[in-house]
C-alpha cells in the first residue's frame, strides 16, 4: 500500500471516528438524528464507530494490519450507504453523518480503482456491510416501534389526566423539546395559524415529553384521542380540532375541584 493510499484512507478514517466521538459523546452535537429519531435510538451506531475506525487506523498505520484494511474499508462503505439511504428517506439532513458517510465512500471508490486485485473483494464486503447495517437497523427499528408505542401511551395518558376543556373548546397537548426544529417551526407556524382561525376555542398546554416519544407529539382533546407524531399537517390538525369541540368535555384532572 503506497502512501497515497494511506493518506486517503486515514483522512477518510479519521474524518469518520471524529464524527463518532462528537455524536456519541455529546448526542445533542446531532439535533436532527437524535430529536427525529431519524435512524435507530436503540442501536448506538457512534459508539460502533469509535471501536471500528480505532481499530481501522490503528492497521493503516502497521505494516502486517494491511491485508485487513480494504474490506474493512469496504464494509464501513456499505454500512454507511444504508445510514446515508435512511437519512435520505427520513427526510432529515445531518451534515456531520453525511460528512462521515461521504469521506469513507469516497475512500472506498478510490481504494477500488487503484487496487484492481482485490475489487472482487472489496465488493462482496461492500454487500455484507450493507446487509449487517441494515439488519441492525430493522431490528432496531422494531425495538424502537415498541417503545414509541409504549410512551405514546405514557403521553395519552398525562394528557388525558392533566388537561380539561371546557364545552365547546378543544385543547391541544404539544409535547416538545429544546433546540427541536420542527418544533419550533410548529409553535411558531401552526399554533398561531390555529389561534388565529379559532381564538379562545383552542387551548394550547405544554408538556415534557416521555422517554422516547418522537417532538413534536400533539394530542388533540376531547374525543377519541387524536394523537400526531412530529409536525401535523394544518388539514389535519384542523379536521381534529373541529371534532374535538363537538364532543363532550374529558373528565376533570386530577386534584381539579
Amino acid at each position: 500500500m503506497r502512501v497515497i493510499d494511506r493518506v486517503v484512507l486515514l483522512t477518510a478514517a479519521g474524518v469518520a471516528l471524529a464524527v463518532s466521538i462528537l455524536t456519541g459523546l455529546y448526542p445533542e452535537a446531532c439535533v436532527s438524528c437524535l430529536v427525529a429519531s431519524v435512524l435507530v435510538g436503540s442501536v448506538s451506531f457512534s459508539w460502533a464507530g469509535m471501536a471500528f475506525y480505532s481499530v481501522l487506523i490503528l492497521l493503516i498505520l502497521l505494516p502486517r494490519g494491511r491485508r485487513a484494511v480494504l474490506p474493512m474499508v469496504a464494509f464501513a462503505a456499505g454500512a454507511h450507504g444504508v445510514l446515508l439511504f435512511s437519512l435520505f428517506m427520513s427526510g432529515h439532513t445531518c451534515w456531520m453523518c453525511v460528512t462521515a458517510g461521504a469521506s469513507v465512500i469516497a475512500a472506498f471508490v478510490f481504494a477500488a480503482c487503484r487496487h484492481g486485485k482485490e475489487r472482487g473483494l472489496m465488493l462482496a464486503w461492500v454487500v455484507i456491510g450493507i446487509l449487517t447495517s441494515q439488519g441492525l437497523v430493522t431490528a432496531g427499528e422494531m425495538y424502537d416501534r415498541h417503545l414509541q408505542t409504549i410512551a405514546v401511551a405514557a403521553a395519552t395518558e398525562d394528557a388525558e389526566s392533566h388537561v380539561a376543556t371546557p364545552p365547546g373548546k378543544a385543547g391541544l397537548v404539544v409535547y416538545s423539546r429544546p433546540g427541536c426544529h420542527h418544533c419550533e417551526l410548529f409553535e411558531t407556524e401552526d399554533i398561531p395559524r390555529i389561534k388565529a382561525e379559532f381564538g379562545e376555542d383552542v387551548l394550547v398546554h405544554f408538556r415534557e415529553p416521555p422517554d422516547d416519544l418522537p417532538s413534536p407529539a400533539v394530542i388533540v382533546l376531547p374525543g377519541p384521542v387524536a394523537v400526531f407524531l412530529g409536525q401535523p399537517s394544518y388539514d389535519a390538525l384542523r379536521t381534529a380540532v373541529l371534532e374535538a369541540q363537538n364532543h363532550p368535555p374529558a373528565r376533570k384532572p386530577e386534584g381539579t375541584p
